[in-house]
């Protein structure tokens, strides 16, 4: 019997690389991106109401006084703003604000809940694969004494569940927490922008702003207010 220690840089490479497989099986084509665009997002996102409000007001009193210009997207805390400070900036309609506000808004919680997900079958796949490192290092190394191997057997399976447990789960809660906690600071944000320019922009019906044309009774539909 050789006293060799089955949980060395081998078997933890077993562990993070099947985890890694196991979850690519899993994962659909089309699911690669929402994951990488919800993580990168809840990365970048640096929402501060006082700090975006700043930011803007040079822009609401030029828009006040008739002067609208584009938005200073240097400045802004992502590019989702933006884009529905884009809208209002080309159809001076803050009905058209709230519209492209509200669609990017569904594509970042659709986001967050596919990348959610991923992390959370990938907490699934590491105590299984912890396991499966502890026999394949025992059919590797071979000879094993008992309690070696056991201790071996433990330590695999053990890092399998705290990368579930600490690393991949809480992963998954803290994105959804924070997508959650950054649409709160946006639509304060854009709230705070209707009521600076209610009066300047007043909310008539527009045609909607979207990313392909709408059909059917959508096409006839107004913007939906804010």
């Amino acid at each position: 019997m050789r006293d060799v220690f089955l949980f060395n840089a081998w078997s933890l490479a077993v562990i993070l690389l099947g985890t890694a497989g196991a979850t690519a099986l899993r994962v659909g084509r089309g699911e690669w991106w929402p994951l990488v665009s919800a993580m990168r997002a809840a990365w970048r996102s640096r929402h501060r109401l006082v700090m975006t409000r700043a930011a803007l007001a040079p822009w609401v009193v030029a828009a006040r006084r008739g002067r609208l210009d584009q938005p200073p997207r240097g400045r802004l805390p992502d590019r989702d703003l933006a884009t529905a400070l884009d809208a209002l900036a080309r159809q001076r309609c803050l009905n058209c604000m709230a519209g492209a506000a509200a669609r990017l808004s569904r594509r970042r919680l659709r986001n967050a809940g596919i990348a959610a997900r991923i992390l959370t079958d990938a907490a699934a796949c590491a105590p299984v694969m912890g396991l499966a490192a502890a026999v394949l290092a025992q059919a590797r190394f071979g000879g094993v004494a008992p309690a070696a191997a056991l201790a071996g057997a433990a330590l695999c399976v053990g890092s399998g569940f705290a990368l579930a447990q600490l690393g991949l789960i809480p992963a998954a809660r803290g994105l959804e927490r924070r997508t959650r906690n950054t649409e709160v600071q946006r639509r304060a944000v854009l709230q705070w922008l209707t009521v600076q320019l209610e009066d300047t922009f007043p909310m008539q019906p527009c045609a909607r702003v979207q990313a392909r044309p709408a059909r059917g009774p959508a096409a006839r539909r107004p913007c939906p207010a804010f």
